[in-house]
């Protein structure tokens, strides 16, 4: 593939070393800017590399500064040359960034329960017949893992759902590069589903230490989003050549040494399986996310605090990103942990637990909000 060729692509695109980063190793000097507006500076010896869509094994991905999370936003209006009747099926369990999207896009917003098609198909049902007739979008919208509950959306399902109804399917797969799937690729990997998807919305600021996003898929709403029909998109700076370089590297570690996505599948499924082994919930987690569901706001925080002071940092999780009463910790392995390191944790979570639920009054917070009953 010819340098320019790759440009266009909207793939990070390097002159004179071998990793991708879009800046010249030896030099310091710039590159080629990264994404899809970059300026063509350097004109020493190139090289025509395209790490993020070889090793994640997409096709043509637009790349932004941004992550690309409103993408039923931005993808809405292509399909529905009206410009009315549109519809979008979203998981009630949704990130945020999915569900501003959504509501931002014009469309009618229909949720379904949580990974549960056929009530998706309940909702598809109500959406005006006239609608569909005239050729009105309609869209499936989901996490491909459901961030504070590590789960998989069910793609099969989902797969089905679609081809039988000629519903478009977007999800954000923010949680699932580098985590999810044998060798990382994300949930189409762990289904061996490859090209499923018609548009799948990844980050670089998840499993990959850096920031920013790209957006693959069907290649009618790729040139959409390219030709500058998507407002966040085209009014965003385009990726710095560091950011990119971070995210180039890690992938090409990624693929170079898969050992790693092996280790941080034992040490979830440890972390898991001590957890409900001590009576623990830990919810629908099957993924590297793993919930542990306390309850109550302040019995969360305190659990927090206790771990946080003897070394361990987690994420308190609570109303309104999660319903009244089901407060958590969230919990990520990691790949540079062992069994033991494990095994301590779970140890430290079961004193903090003990001591929070024996307390006879729960410790205060100041400046905190007082939960809700």
């Amino acid at each position: 593939m010819a340098a320019q060729d790759v440009a266009q692509a909207g793939r990070p695109h390097l002159d004179g070393t071998e990793h991708a980063l879009g800046v010249d190793a030896r030099t310091g000097g710039r590159a080629d800017d990264v994404g899809e507006r970059g300026e063509r500076r350097a004109q020493r010896r190139r090289r025509d590399l395209a790490v993020p869509a070889d090793v994640l094994e997409v096709s043509d991905p637009v790349l932004a500064s941004q992550v690309l999370a409103q993408g039923a936003e931005l993808v809405g209006p292509a399909f529905d040359e009206q410009g009315d009747g549109r519809a979008e099926l979203l998981d009630v369990f949704g990130v945020v960034g999915l569900v501003q999207g959504c509501q931002l896009s014009g469309a009618t917003l229909l949720r379904f329960r949580h990974n549960d098609l056929d009530d998706a198909a309940a909702a598809y049902d109500t959406i005006p017949r006239e609608s569909l007739a005239r050729g009105a979008g309609v869209y499936l919208v989901a996490d491909s893992v459901f961030s504070m509950d590590g789960d998989l959306f069910d793609l099969p399902a989902a797969h089905r759902f679609c081809r039988e109804r000629g519903v478009f399917m977007i999800l954000d797969e923010a949680h699932g590069i580098a985590c999810v799937g044998p060798t990382g690729r994300g949930i189409e990997e762990h289904f061996d589903m490859p090209s499923t998807v018609d548009l799948l919305l990844g980050n670089f600021s998840k499993g990959i230490p850096s920031t920013g996003g790209y957006a693959t898929g069907d290649r009618r709403v790729i040139e959409f989003l390219r030709c500058g029909y998507a407002a966040p998109h085209t009014f965003s700076s385009p990726l710095s050549p560091y950011h990119c370089g971070a995210a180039c590297k890690a992938l090409e570690i990624l693929e170079r040494e898969p050992e790693h996505v092996e280790r941080l599948h034992r040490m979830s499924s440890r972390l898991r399986r001590e957890l409900r082994r001590r009576g623990f919930d830990t919810g629908l987690s099957e993924t590297p996310i793993v919930p542990l569901i306390v309850g109550s706001e302040r019995d969360t925080l305190a659990v927090w605090r206790y771990l946080l002071d003897r070394g361990y940092f987690t994420g308190a999780v609570v109303a309104p990103a999660v319903g009244l009463g089901r407060a958590r910790l969230r919990l990520i392995a990691n790949a540079k942990h062992d069994p033991a390191d494990v095994d301590a944790f779970v140890d430290c979570v079961s004193e903090a637990m003990d001591r929070v639920r024996g307390a006879s009054a729960a410790p205060s917070f100041t400046g905190g909000r007082q939960e809700q009953t």
